[in-house]
């Protein structure tokens, strides 16, 4: 019997595939167990059971001269080079951040 509906409503997400054979089984990178797929994965993972954290910084989303790139679970982040410090989501100098502020401060 390959009812889905049936499926559903009996396996409540712990099995999928013709009358629910197949264990879900979905890593914590899942959002959910479909019933004709399996496991559905979060962006940023992949794999079978989303067991697979995608490196996000393989693509190089970062600027290379001023960043570089960390990869977290489900996501990655664009730090600072060391010596730079991120003002408005831009990586700058440390010693230009001093001098604009010393400007500022003393209205040179």
């Amino acid at each position: 019997m390959d009812d889905r509906s049936h499926c559903k409503k009996k396996c409540n997400g712990i099995g999928w595939g013709p009358n629910c054979k197949n264990e879900c089984n979905c890593a914590p990178g899942a959002v959910s167990c479909d019933s004709t797929k399996g496991c559905v994965c979060q962006i940023g993972y992949n794999g079978a059971h989303c067991e697979n954290d995608v490196d996000e910084c393989a693509d190089n989303p970062c600027d290379k001269q001023l960043e570089y790139c960390k990869n977290i679970p489900g996501s990655f982040l664009c730090k600072c080079h060391q010596g730079y410090s991120k003002i408005s989501s831009k990586c700058t100098s440390k010693l230009n951040n001093m001098i604009n502020f010393y400007e500022l401060l003393y209205d040179v």
